[in-house]
């Protein structure tokens, strides 16, 4: 093996323990980005999020709703805690964001056509790929906390010796003939 060849497996290694938490990072990051475009009334879905939902009254207030919640979601995915929360309310926003395909098909589909996307219809769509990274993400880092769970459960117990304050002359001797039968 060349020394190239060496040191390209080493980076790949290097980057294969990495990578999932650099892709959850890059996720909490992108969730708090659009959040505060959100947030400040800068973000180009604003209208888009407005008639998403049909049992809301449309108005900035919700726009500004969602980007609280996607600054916390994205906070809370850096972090890394609760996986197993954290998963569920990351999977049911990016399922939410499908109901534009749905509830909106106008703005969503070229003359109704479900294969023909409009921009919007990409937007919302292009969300598959950040609900799979999330995924894969979240259940990865489940699935380690299981398994350093299962090591620490199944390690051995040291024996119990008890300290040589406890132990008196008669018992110190007993233990002796107790060892050498």
């Amino acid at each position: 093996m060349t020394r190239l060849t060496t040191a390209y497996e080493r980076a790949i290694q290097a980057w294969g323990q990495v990578s999932l938490p650099v892709l959850r990072t890059a996720l909490g990051i992108v969730y708090i980005w659009f959040g505060a475009l959100k947030l400040t009334g800068s973000s180009p879905v604003a209208t888009l999020v407005m008639h998403s939902v049909p049992f809301v009254t449309p108005g900035m207030w919700f726009v500004y709703s969602v980007g609280v919640f996607e600054i916390f979601l994205g906070l809370w995915m850096i972090t890394g805690l609760a996986a197993r929360v954290v998963i569920l309310v990351f999977a049911a926003h990016m399922v939410g964001t499908f109901g534009t395909l749905v509830l909106q098909t106008g703005v969503s589909f070229q003359n109704g056509n479900p294969f023909m996307l409009t921009e919007t219809g990409e937007f919302v769509v292009k969300n598959l790929v950040l609900l799979s990274a999330g995924l894969a993400v979240f259940c990865w880092q489940i699935s380690q906390s299981k398994a350093t769970a299962t090591v620490t459960r199944t390690a051995p117990k040291a024996a119990h010796v008890p300290a040589v304050s406890s132990v008196t002359a008669a018992e110190s001797a007993s233990l002796m003939v107790t060892q050498e039968t």
